[in-house]
């Protein structure tokens, strides 16, 4: 996929090269970094993505998202956006695919029975006959297949991987908690 292809319909600025990249993968882990993928720089928390920037190019990476302004070499491609964190789940849908559309969508907040509730719709749903997938603190369940998550509602990036995956194999529906730091954070 080129890189035109997973900024489309997204608003991004071209602060040094071009989008005429062919890209593998989109990462935001600089120790997860190649020539092949596009490196999303995230301002988290604790750390800030944009840090790691030189990291990543050392290992190969050309191809950078920021928000923020970083020293640019001639033969890095950097798009700058307003929200790296909130970029990366459309950035994500385009790679995939937009597996969202094949797909009927529950989410579950709230302060306590995520996991129970969503278990709960997870036995209705299939004892009526459809396929579910379910992300939430248990990790990710597709059919019999268990994906074992770090929070309760994984970056988007994840999210739309395994959004991938329910609908290669099938699922119908997704019930998903979301988790009021993932609302808080951009990461659904």
């Amino acid at each position: 996929m080129r890189l035109s292809d997973i900024l489309d319909n997204t608003g991004y600025h071209i602060v040094n090269g071009n989008i005429d990249s062919e890209i593998k993968d989109i990462v935001y882990d600089s120790r997860k970094a190649n020539k092949d993928n596009v490196f999303v720089a995230l301002v988290g928390a604790f750390a800030d993505g944009h840090n790691y920037i030189n990291k990543a190019y050392e290992q190969g990476c050309r191809n950078f998202i920021v928000c923020k302004d970083i020293d640019c070499l001639e033969d890095m491609n950097v798009i700058k956006v307003k929200n790296t964190r909130q970029a990366l789940g459309f950035y994500a849908a385009n790679f995939f695919g937009h597996p969202e559309r094949d797909l009927i969508k529950i989410g579950i907040t709230g302060t306590k029975g995520k996991t129970t509730t969503s278990f709960m719709i997870k036995s209705i749903f299939e004892n009526a006959g459809y396929k579910i997938g379910v992300i939430g603190t248990m990790g990710i369940f597709i059919g019999e297949d268990h994906y074992p998550t770090v929070n309760t509602t994984p970056e988007s990036y994840e999210v739309y991987k395994y959004l991938g995956k329910m609908v290669d194999e099938g699922c119908t529906h997704l019930v998903m908690e979301v988790s009021s730091l993932a609302l808080k954070h951009g990461r659904v």
